[in-house]
């Protein structure tokens, strides 16, 4: 079932896993960090990091390794925690980390190891730039404890979930809230699919989730888990793991979140789940950490995959469950529906016991097993529907298959729809001819399929405007499809003829084309492609947008060239199109290096050299809040080192008042008086938190007196 390369016993619950130069890095309930040899699974190193008379929770949340080798734990029942490096063996220890007025509850390192996000009972999600040793900012509080999280794979946004039952999305790199979306029950796990266009998840009421960021579109899987789900990992690249507190697994289809399979492991309460190199390892609350090889055998696999020989590639899945979620494995459905249809014909010739045999190495899919259970169980039906089809029964077939609907999905009814539309086509050449004689065999060969329902208007239609259709076919023989499709305007029961699905389907198809061109910067190719598809009325908007999308983008390479930058960044708050272009992304990144060279000034207080580095954006609405929230840290950095070192210095109320302008007081600021002990002088109005809109920043916050 799976193929163990080791199984270690580390005697305690395994809070969280990173593998970093071949060796694997672990983190347990007792705050020990054990690194162990990614070959040989030898013990190399073991530090003890905090020293505590309780261990953590065996499903504890506030603890992380990043790949950086940054490690975070939390205090036992405490607002702090510890940050530590590992460099050259050895381990770094810094000053505790104090964000939160509760105690925290969640932990998690952005991919890149740039920030670490922590949260809290108290509901706030801070940020934590460790480059700079600096709180950088936090999101809005949440009215609970925060109890999951998770970066996107460009680390520009961030998925957060909390006891509320909801997740909050966040633009982490615009500082702008996107989405709420309320859930079944609380998110215990999440992750973003690739192209950070799905976050799935798991909640405490056994259920998984996927919510679409375009759609806008919330999905829970039909399956619901036997236990607790506790993590889950990506697993190769179209599906999830899901551990449980339990001794089952799970495999999920991440485009349906079909369940493809449920398994056990000799063990239950899975802690923690890390996949790296097609390496699987399981942390489980017991201590044991299991190291799972999902490529074994994955070349025999696919070699007998590739000659199909699917029986024999199969036999490998018992050796190896996690074959099946192999990029290989998708030649299973590609070739499907041919052997059903081969089943089907062995159902009727040979009997089920033969069809099963031929399906078997197919069924380890339950959608497969799915579709040969409905085919056996309409499988009367399927041969009486052929039946009628060999003996030229066919309007007897067509109402069979009204009455059952299932049979007009399968490949029987194609022909019969395929045997329709010849005889349509033949029928409108001889209401073309106009012939009394011509007309009267048409009406003939048609009048049969009045008695179905489903054809009965085309007919109708036909006989009424058979001078519309012969010139419909006359105009697309001629490929005037301009001309054609006024013709369906005028006449909206064309679109019912086949003739229509199979114009639009050229349409789509040299659509698809133009939206290539586009994205790889052809416009001359792309603009040559416009002008065909002129003619093809129904894409007009289309077609529009297309234009409006290359205009726009010719227009921001010249402003480029110009280097006009408000008017640059005006015209990408226009588009979003524009916004994920790479003309502008290229561009941006000379704002990203000065707001990381103002981040640096701005950890130490340093305002007026963030004024100076930021000068020439500071008037950007685009990039206001990304702005404020540098001026943010560099404000409170301003007050704790004055508060620090020479607190008789400063005039707090006038302080306040400029901060509070801007800001209001806010999580940040109220955490920062209680640390600093000038609660009682804030002002309770908490005024306008984004006031920095309709105020210019002050070069220092800090009003000396």
């Amino acid at each position: 079932m799976i193929h163990e390369l080791k199984s270690l016993d580390l005697a305690s619950s395994i809070l969280s896993i990173e593998v970093v130069n071949n060796k694997i890095y672990v983190l347990n309930n007792k705050f020990t960090l054990l690194i162990y040899c990614n070959e040989t699974y030898v013990l190399l190193d073991k530090f003890l990091l905090l020293n505590s008379q309780e261990n953590k929770h065996i499903y504890e949340n506030s603890l992380s390794i990043s790949q950086g080798l940054n490690i975070y734990y939390s205090h036992i029942n405490s607002n702090m925690g510890s940050l530590f490096k590992v460099k050259d063996d050895k381990v770094d220890h810094s000053q505790p980390i104090e964000l939160h007025t509760k105690n925290v509850t969640f932990a998690r390192f952005s991919r890149n190891s740039k920030f670490l996000l922590i949260g809290g009972e108290d509901g706030r999600t801070c940020f934590y730039n460790l480059e700079h040793g600096k709180s950088c900012f936090s999101l809005d509080a949440r009215s609970d404890s925060i109890t999951s999280a998770a970066f996107s794979h460009s680390d520009k946004l961030v998925c957060v979930g909390a006891f509320d039952k909801a997740i909050y999305i966040y633009d982490i790199t615009k500082h702008k809230a996107i989405e709420e979306i309320n859930l079944s029950d609380t998110p215990e796990d999440l992750l973003f699919s690739d192209y950070d266009a799905n976050i799935l998840g798991i909640t405490r009421d056994k259920h998984v989730f996927s919510y679409d960021l375009e759609e806008k579109k919330l999905s829970y899987a039909d399956t619901i888990l036997d236990e607790w789900p506790t993590a889950m990992v990506r697993i190769g690249v179209r599906h999830i793991l899901v551990g449980t507190k339990g001794d089952i697994l799970y495999i999920f289809n991440i485009n349906d979140l079909s369940l493809v399979r449920r398994f056990r492991v000799e063990n239950i309460g899975v802690s923690s789940l890390k996949i790296r190199n097609d390496i699987l390892y399981i942390g489980y609350t017991n201590g044991e950490l299991k190291i799972i090889d999902t490529n074994y055998l994955h070349i025999e696999f696919e070699e007998n995959l590739q000659m199909n020989k699917f029986a024999k590639a199969t036999s490998f899945l018992k050796d190896n469950i996690f074959l099946m979620t192999k990029k290989t494995a998708v030649k299973y459905d590609v070739v499907w529906d041919k052997v059903l249809d081969m089943a089907k014909e062995m159902l009727v010739s040979k009997g089920i016991e033969n069809a099963e045999k031929m399906l078997k190495p197919f069924l380890w899919d339950k959608r497969k097993k799915f579709d040969f259970t409905r085919l056996k169980v309409n499988l009367h039906d399927v041969k009486h529907l052929e039946s009628l089809i060999e003996q030229e029964n066919h309007v007897i077939a067509y109402k069979f298959a009204d009455q059952k609907e299932y049979l007009q999905t399968i490949k029987a009814y194609e022909t019969l729809e395929t045997s329709f539309d010849k005889k349509f086509q033949i029928a409108k050449g001889l209401f073309s001819r106009e012939s009394r004689k011509d007309i009267q065999n048409a009406k003939n060969m048609l009048s049969p399929y009045l008695k179905i329902d489903s054809k009965q208007t085309l007919i109708n239609n036909l006989i009424e405007n058979y001078k519309v259709f012969a010139r419909s076919n006359r105009l697309v023989k001629a490929r005037n499809f301009k001309v054609y499709f006024r013709l369906v305007e005028k006449n909206a029961f064309l679109k019912d003829e086949k003739l229509y699905a199979k114009i639009i389907e050229i349409g789509n198809q040299t659509y698809s084309h133009l939206l290539q061109l586009e994205q790889a910067g052809k416009y001359k190719n792309a603009e040559e492609v416009i002008n065909y598809l002129q003619d093809f009325l129904p894409f007009k908007e289309k077609l529009t947008e297309v234009e409006e999308t290359i205009e726009s983008k010719k227009d921001l390479m010249k402003l480029i060239k110009e280097n006009n930058v408000k008017s640059i960044y005006n015209k990408i708050s226009e588009s979003t199109k524009l916004e994920v272009s790479s003309i502008f992304t290229q561009y941006h990144q000379i704002f990203e290096e000065k707001k990381e060279k103002a981040t640096l000034f701005a950890s130490v207080g340093e305002s007026p050299k963030v004024m100076e580095t930021l000068e020439e954006h500071l008037n950007i609405e685009y990039l206001l809040n990304t702005i404020a929230m540098v001026f943010k840290l560099s404000y409170l950095v301003e007050i704790e080192k004055i508060m620090q070192s020479s607190p008789d210095k400063i005039n707090m109320n006038a302080t306040l008042e400029r901060y509070s302008l801007l800001f209001g007081i806010d999580d940040d600021l109220q955490f920062l008086a209680n640390k600093l002990h000038f609660s009682q002088v804030l002002p309770e109005s908490t005024l306008n938190s984004t006031g920095y809109k309709t105020n210019n920043f002050y070069e220092n916050i800090v009003v000396v007196s």
